[in-house]
């Protein structure tokens, strides 16, 4: 019998390896097609269930194979014939099985038809032809399933069988027996078939006409639930699978769709917000072009019906959707899916997307959107919290299609949405303004008439950074890294990121996976999603950043200041002798990302200048570098009230970072055009007072300005005599001296031997040097000689030099 199992042989690694494997039940199907066959209605029954149930038994191979079976090569030779035996088989649903036969048959109609003596042979015949349409639907919802089957037939019979099925689908009543069953199975076939889109192409009409028809059905009894959810599975089989073919029809059903979300029956309103889910999916799926008058249609009938639900004055005993949607955000446990606000929060997340930017210029959808976001922020769970960052998200990506010649609803909407840049918010709000903007010169005069995201982005961030909330000051980091990181790269390569990458929102927000998943889970998929990544920002042109300069620089000083100022004080303040060590031991420097966009801001200003090895740039901009460095001097005093470990702390991190930031310039620019930066940097430093009686504030202080002095010669020899009386003790004074010696030493060119001089004469009359000090006087001066020598000046100079110099210093009343 076709029933039994076959036998597979030893070499076939599975059952589709063995090419009888489909063998019998084709042969049984294939044979009730001859004239007078022998095989009975039971053996046609039983083939087409024994060819179902082995195909449903190696479904995962076959979805997965590219190559040929050999199990399938029996069906790829007879597969016209095979599919005229479904044609047959199928079209029983059109046949009155109470009617009197008709004169005429077709080869195999006599497994159909014979005498009927009694009602109950009738009835028993009735049973039989409804089964045999039924397993023969089954045989072909196989068939259409796997493309490994379906490409064995021809493009004729997929078709002919095509139009069997829609011919059910769109019966208006089947004399078949359990019509119902059999019209169910048509559904299941249409809705979960994987034909290509040629195939279904020709019939698009048609297959929309079938789920209009179930989305119509009289909302009464089990079949009207039944149909309603098989139309709403429809849709979403549809955009999943062929958006580009159905998307347009599938707009005309948006109506039917919407007013199911107001369906008592639970199963079916989540099957609804399933249906949007898909058509908001497709909506933002850019590669399937859907025109503005398409969007637009789609946003004006979702509107609609906001509008005429929020109007409605809502009473217990009614349906409307702020009824449905107070009672779910009123559910404080996990509930069935489409009970509670995560179903609610689903919903309003495809709502927004289907509105469009057209959400703003009607208050009562906006406001009752607003408003059950309120209510999701105050619920007591906070997986139902942790929703809301990503409905505003969608807020903003229909913020972000409001033309730009709207300025003044576009200005508006964005006062309103940077007021809170937390949660994500301002992340998300960035990255979808500046990715739908596009780069324009800073003198277009289209700025005047045009909404101009760059500015706004640049005060928003800027803004963030000033944010008390930690995680909202980080985003402010990771934005400004992001807009600076085109500085510096190849001009192709900037060039290709300057095109902005399509604008995302989460997937599982609209493809149901929030919905059904129980709410453990659920943190889970919201944690995968929490924001959206930055690598998809933009960055700015170098233009865009020179035209921001002042902006950039001063949110880049405010992020820098506060992060190093964030140190826990905690391990600085145990009781005991330690307590020092402990504070110095600290993390004190910038963070990379802070040292690269700082490098960043001084490479944009630079040039090539011929004649310099470094870059150079004008001494206005190299004085706005050095302000911006000495912003970081702490104004602490070393006489302030506090905790001296807390002073410390403060005046090392100080140190540590202007000591990185001046490392920078020095390695952006030439030499000569930081000397000016350089006294600017030290003479600040040396106004003020620092705790040099710590060995770690100076050594950090001696170190930098030593480096600073060295930078700033000539003009910077005299600053010693502005060290204030606590600062000029003799010790720091010959450490400092030491320093700026040994560097000068350490250079293999020297730029003034004159500035040697001025250097030698100051341990002069001021301490008795040591022998490692003489050492180092000594060596200076010999190349004070030699530098004077390559520059033809003779010994007799320097001698002369040497001595106008300690004149003032021999003149000391000691």
């Amino acid at each position: 019998m076709t029933g039994e199992p076959t036998q597979v042989t030893p070499s076939c690694t599975s059952h589709l390896q063995d090419p009888t494997y489909l063998k019998s039940p084709l042969e049984s199907i294939l044979n009730s097609l001859q004239p007078n066959s022998p095989h009975s209605n039971h053996d046609l029954l039983d083939a087409y269930s024994t060819f179902s149930n082995r195909i449903r038994a190696e479904a995962q191979e076959l979805q997965q194979t590219a190559t040929s079976l050999p199990a399938l090569e029996s069906l790829h030779m007879n597969s016209h014939s095979f599919s005229q035996a479904l044609r047959r088989d199928i079209s029983i649903a059109h046949i009155d099985p109470f009617a009197l036969p008709t004169p005429t048959f077709t080869p195999g109609d006599s497994l159909l038809s014979g005498p009927r003596k009694s009602t109950v042979d009738v009835v028993k015949h009735a049973g039989d032809m409804s089964a045999l349409c039924q397993q023969a639907l089954c045989a072909l919802s196989a068939v259409f399933r796997f493309p490994a089957l379906y490409s064995l037939f021809s493009g004729p019979d997929i078709s002919s069988l095509l139009a069997e099925i829609l011919n059910i689908t769109l019966s208006r009543r089947l004399p078949i027996l359990n019509s119902a069953k059999t019209f169910s199975l048509a559904l299941w076939i249409l809705r979960s078939q994987r034909l290509p889109q040629s195939s279904l192409s020709p019939r698009a009409s048609d297959i929309i006409s079938v789920i209009r028809g179930t989305l119509r059905t009289q909302p009464i009894g089990e079949q009207f639930i039944q149909l309603a959810e098989d139309g709403l599975k429809g849709i979403c089989h549809l955009l999943e699978f062929y958006p580009t073919a159905f998307f347009i029809h599938v707009i005309q059903l948006l109506p039917s769709v919407l007013s199911y979300l107001l369906c008592d029956t639970s199963a079916i309103r989540l099957q609804a917000t399933l249906a949007l889910g898909r058509i908001a999916q497709s909506l933002l799926d850019n590669s399937l072009c859907i025109t503005s008058e398409h969007r637009q249609a789609t946003s004006d009938f979702v509107l609609d019906f906001l509008d005429t639900q929020c109007a409605r004055i809502t009473s217990p005993q009614s349906s409307g959707l702020q009824y449905i949607a107070l009672a779910a955000m009123s559910e404080k446990e996990e509930s069935g899916p489409a009970n509670g606000p995560i179903w609610l929060m689903s919903t309003i997340a495809s709502l927004i997307v289907l509105s469009d930017h057209c959400l703003f210029s009607h208050s009562r959808a906006f406001k009752f959107i607003m408003h059950f976001a309120a209510s999701a922020l105050a619920h007591r769970r906070s997986v139902v919290r942790a929703l809301v960052p990503h409905l505003w998200s969608c807020i903003v990506f229909v913020f972000s299609r409001i033309p730009d010649e709207d300025v003044r609803t576009k200005e508006a909407v964005f006062l309103f949405l940077s007021q809170e840049p937390g949660g994500g918010i301002g992340l998300a709000l960035v990255t979808m303004l500046l990715n739908t903007s596009t780069t324009r010169p800073s003198s277009s005069t289209e700025q005047v008439t045009s909404f101009d995201s760059v500015p706004r982005v640049l005060a928003l961030v800027h803004d963030m950074a000033h944010n008390s909330n930690k995680h909202t000051s980080s985003d402010s980091l990771s934005l400004l890294q992001k807009l600076m990181s085109g500085v510096g790269v190849p001009a192709q390569a900037s060039t290709l990121e300057l095109t902005a990458n399509p604008v995302r929102l989460p997937t599982p927000l609209f493809d149901g996976s929030i919905i059904t998943a129980n709410w453990d889970r659920l943190k889970s998929i919201l944690r995968s999603i929490h924001r959206p990544p930055i690598t998809e920002l933009r960055h700015l042109s170098e233009a865009e950043i020179l035209h921001h300069r002042a902006l950039l620089r001063s949110t880049w000083a405010q992020l820098a200041r506060s992060r190093m100022m964030m140190v826990s004080y905690e391990r600085c303040l145990p009781v005991g002798t330690s307590m020092r060590a402990d504070c110095h031991r600290l993390n004190t420097t910038l963070q990379p990302e802070l040292i690269h966009i700082w490098q960043s801001l001084l490479l944009v200003e630079a040039q090539l200048t011929q004649g310099f090895r470094h870059l150079t740039t004008s001494a206005d901009l190299a004085e706005q570098s050095a302000l911006i460095v000495t912003g970081f001097i702490p104004q602490t005093s070393g006489h302030a009230e506090g905790p001296p470990v807390v002073l410390i702390a403060t005046q090392v991190r100080a140190l540590a970072a202007i000591a990185q930031l001046w490392s920078v310039m020095k390695n952006v620019f030439a030499s000569l055009c930081i000397s000016t930066a350089a006294k600017t940097i030290l003479t600040d430093l040396l106004k003020h007072d620092f705790l040099l009686t710590d060995e770690g504030v100076r050594a950090r202080w001696s170190k930098l300005c030593a480096d600073l002095m060295v930078a700033a010669m000539p003009s910077c020899i005299y600053e010693f005599r502005t060290l204030t009386s606590s600062q000029a003790t003799e010790k720091i004074a010959r450490e400092l001296w030491s320093l700026v010696a040994q560097s000068l030493l350490s250079q293999s060119e020297m730029l003034c031997w004159l500035d040697n001089v001025k250097l030698l004469v100051i341990p002069l009359g001021s301490w008795a040097m040591s022998d490692v000090e003489l050492d180092v006087w000594d060596s200076l001066l010999q190349k004070t000689f030699t530098a004077a020598g390559q520059a033809s000046a003779a010994s007799s100079d320097v001698i002369d030099a040497f001595a106008q110099a300690v004149l003032p210093v021999a003149d000391v009343d000691r």
